[in-house]
């Protein structure tokens, strides 16, 4: 079960996986909301999911901007503060050329289908073990996965406020609560026709994490 009102989205789970689609409008990530939506219905998890502020607007991936609406860190904070562990998953979109890009940028094969941020070594937000394992387990289910250079703060979720750091500003440790960001592009991915499929590879990669 979940609730609904205009903006926000709440699906409930009783798992230690936590999902959040922080943009995913047609104009913003287009479609990670659907994505997010169905990997949480697979999983039985906890999903918090925008559905109706454009990103310019509110940037709910933001934290001096997320502080202004009035339930988005709220419900994040009281769903991860019910259980004894959290891994707290934010889904974004990048665009194919953006891919591209990193691609080259990391002498990677090409095309990437999803990016892993989780911080640098000095504001790290997961343990590199998860990721490690993460990476892997998406690669093996058909999702070309890297994790994001450490030179592109904007994909790797550095940036104090990016919402990826927040419960690392607010003091969290990484045994309770363990947040990583991925970056899906477009073609393949996210766009019609494909959704469906990556909800399901990124569900079977999530469910080996759960206990």
């Amino acid at each position: 079960m979940g609730s609904r009102n205009r903006e926000i989205q709440l699906l409930s789970g009783s798992t230690d996986i936590v999902l959040v689609a922080p943009h995913g409008l047609a104009e913003d990530d287009e479609n990670t909301d659907r994505v997010t939506h169905q990997t949480a219905k697979r999983l039985a998890c906890v999903a918090i999911i925008n559905i109706g502020i454009p990103r310019k607007q509110l940037d709910l991936n933001s934290i001096q901007q997320a502080k202004h609406h009035p339930t988005f860190i709220q419900t994040l904070k009281s769903t991860v503060t019910q259980r004894e562990r959290s891994r707290v998953i934010w889904v974004h979109g990048m665009k194919d050329n953006s891919a591209a890009v990193e691609a080259g940028n990391m002498n990677a094969a090409a095309p990437i289908d999803c990016l892993i941020g989780y911080g640098l070594p000095d504001r790290m937000t997961a343990d590199p073990d998860t990721i490690t394992r993460l990476a892997s387990l998406l690669n093996s289910g058909g999702l070309r996965t890297v994790v994001a250079a450490a030179e592109r703060s904007k994909f790797r979720g550095h940036s104090t406020d990016n919402m990826n750091q927040w419960f690392r500003n607010q003091g969290y440790p990484l045994a309770q609560v363990q947040s990583l960001q991925l970056e899906l592009s477009w073609s393949g991915v996210r766009e019609e026709g494909c959704i469906s499929q990556t909800a399901a590879i990124l569900a079977a990669a999530l469910k080996q994490f759960m206990p």
